[in-house]
């Protein structure tokens, strides 16, 4: 069988018979694209929905068109409350949310290069979280700019952890930094990363000298 598509051109009278003039299409290949696109959209619709990262549609004005239930996890809510939310509503104050919404304005008008932003956002049932937003434009055929798509990570416990990390290596250092003893540090190169004050005064190296420099360049012997 062939897919046929008809158009009719109306009646015509032809002595005295009315005959029925239509225009037959075969729109196989049509049919085919068709159903290649239809495909193609449940493929996305399931790597949309199964992602564990937040994605999310939003308009011009910044209101949500769609939200994928990893987003509506991360925010607390139930599948599809999200939708007709705006962006800056999950912002847990109100400076915040006027920064966005600001920067959402910004970013559709004057189109910069997308870069990754991060937020504070509170969630439906009063959690704090830390987020990371991916973002690009949506545009139509014509280049024009109809929207945002995001990929939203809740990223509040790598942020403590680098809290943690960054308060320990500081707490380090003052330690080195006082101690009566040599203290230095070095990168998996063996390029100098710290050195304090014992260690500058023995060696009568200033620390901009140091700092950067090769361990066994510097330091170490060409006969050992």
């Amino acid at each position: 069988d062939i897919p046929v598509e008809i158009n009719s051109g109306g009646t015509i009278n032809f002595k005295g018979t009315n005959i029925h003039i239509g225009v037959f299409r075969d729109i196989s290949e049509r049919r085919e694209s068709e159903k290649a696109l239809i495909e193609a959209e449940k493929k996305y619709r399931t790597l949309v929905n199964t992602s564990p990262f937040g994605i999310q549609l939003s308009n011009r004005e910044g209101k949500v068109l769609y939200s994928n239930p990893a987003h509506h996890a991360i925010q607390g809510y139930e599948d599809g409350d999200l939708t007709g939310k705006y962006v800056w509503d999950f912002v847990a104050d109100n400076e915040g949310k006027k920064k966005t919404k600001k920067y959402y304005e910004y970013i559709i008008e004057n189109q910069p290069a997308p870069k990754a932003y991060y937020n504070k956002d509170k969630t439906k049932d009063g959690r704090l979280i830390e987020t990371q937003i991916n973002w690009d434009y949506i545009r139509n055929i014509n280049g024009d700019v109809e929207g945002i798509i995001s990929v939203v990570n809740d990223v509040t416990e790598r942020k403590k952890a680098e809290k943690s990390l960054s308060e320990a290596e500081q707490r380090w250092r003052n330690i080195l930094t006082h101690t009566p003893q040599v203290g230095i540090s070095l990168d998996t190169k063996a390029r100098i990363t710290f050195a304090n004050e014992h260690f500058l005064k023995l060696t009568g190296w200033d620390r901009d000298e140091v700092i950067g420099s090769d361990w066994l360049d510097m330091f170490i012997p060409d006969e050992i």
